[in-house]
């Protein structure tokens, strides 16, 4: 270690602090404007109420935090070994991938919204009905 070197770098911390204090700004900007123009919870909460929102109803939020991390989990991993398979598919020959190609930019531009009612009703679980959709929307990019 040079002499004269501290531990903490001046520019690792403010990559940390600048963002944090920002996001303190804007949220107690957030608090401010909604307790001071007294709008109504069901239009924006405010950051206190979603907090405490948060802790009372814990246990719904974490049945659903579960759910949420256990589809994206799946979707990561499906969209990763088809896109792994897919570019392997493509790097095989010129031919495949002239043929190919331009349905999976067909698939790309599709908005998932217009293919997610068609996925929920051919699918009967809800759980791979999301995951098939949410794979869609990671797979190409």
């Amino acid at each position: 270690m040079k002499k004269g070197r501290i531990f903490f770098q001046q520019p690792n911390v403010q990559r940390i602090t600048y963002p944090l204090l920002v996001a303190i700004v804007i949220v107690s900007a957030w608090e401010a404007l909604v307790v001071g123009m007294e709008l109504p919870p069901y239009l924006v909460p405010s950051p206190v109420l979603t907090l405490q929102t948060l802790f009372s109803d814990w246990v719904p939020l974490g049945l659903a935090l579960v759910t949420t991390v256990k589809i994206t989990l799946l979707a990561f991993v499906t969209a990763t070994a088809v896109g792994v398979m897919v570019s392997f598919l493509f790097i095989q020959s010129r031919a495949i991938e002239t043929a190919l190609f331009p349905y999976a930019v067909l698939l790309q531009v599709t908005p998932i919204v217009a293919v997610a009612p068609l996925i929920i009703i051919w699918v009967k679980s809800p759980t791979l009905s999301m995951v098939i959709c949410a794979s869609l929307v990671a797979l190409f990019p």
